[in-house]
């Protein structure tokens, strides 16, 4: 994870756009007080492990952030 505080703005780099998604939706459950950490890591580690054993992970597929106005921002 990459936090440009400055800037406002947060990226991820992982092996691939899934987990990047994952990553960065539990990055905004934590920011907006959905999870803490230790969910988060939680979660993370059995999404991971949910995707690579082909079962369905309804985080991992893709990005669940909200424009300010409560809207899904546009892909």
């Amino acid at each position: 994870m990459v936090v440009r505080r400055t800037e406002g703005e947060i990226s991820a780099r992982c092996h691939d756009e899934q987990a990047n998604f994952l990553a960065l939706n539990l990055a905004h459950d934590i920011v907006t007080g959905a999870k803490d950490v230790q969910e988060a890591r939680d979660y993370y580690g059995t999404e991971f492990l949910d995707a690579r054993r082909k079962r369905p992970t309804p985080v991992h597929g893709g990005p669940a952030l909200r424009g300010a106005a409560g809207r899904r921002r546009p892909r």
